[in-house]
């Protein structure tokens, strides 16, 4: 792992765009822009350039609660160890869903399934992500 103490400063732009149906539907635009400025390393290793985030929920009957989101990020940068080369990283795509069944407003049980498309990509230089993964649990609040 590779830090840059030299204080290393960040911009980050960002913006957000919702419109929610009484307690029904739920959507979310997010875009974010990032700039860095490092010291002591070369470039800000596995730092995105900009991260774009649509998610929404809908609430059907006030019991079952469908979810998705769909992520891109982008403009990564990894350092090959061996060679010393800088590598541009593959932009990520996401996509991830959940449904949760309200049994009580304490007592609920979900599915989450994240990765939908097993898509293989590289947050990190040579640390693949991991393929589709399936949640499944229950919460209780007290």
């Amino acid at each position: 792992i590779l830090y840059d103490t030299d204080n290393p400063t960040l911009v980050h732009y960002f913006g957000e765009l919702g419109y929610t149906d009484s307690k029904k539907f739920q959507v979310n635009f997010r875009t974010d822009l990032y700039g860095y400025s490092t010291k002591s390393l070369s470039e800000p290793w596995g730092r995105p350039t900009y991260s774009l985030k649509l998610s929404g929920n809908y609430n059907y009957y006030q019991k079952l609660v469908f979810g998705a989101s769909l992520r891109a990020l982008g403009g990564i940068k990894g350092l090959n160890q061996q060679s010393g080369q800088q590598e541009k990283l593959d932009g990520i795509f996401d996509l991830n869903l959940s449904v949760d069944y309200l049994f009580s407003k304490r007592f609920s049980a979900f599915v989450i399934g994240k990765n939908i498309f097993s898509k293989e990509y590289e947050l990190y230089f040579n640390y693949p992500s991991r393929g589709f993964t399936a949640i499944a649990g229950i919460s209780y609040s007290f």
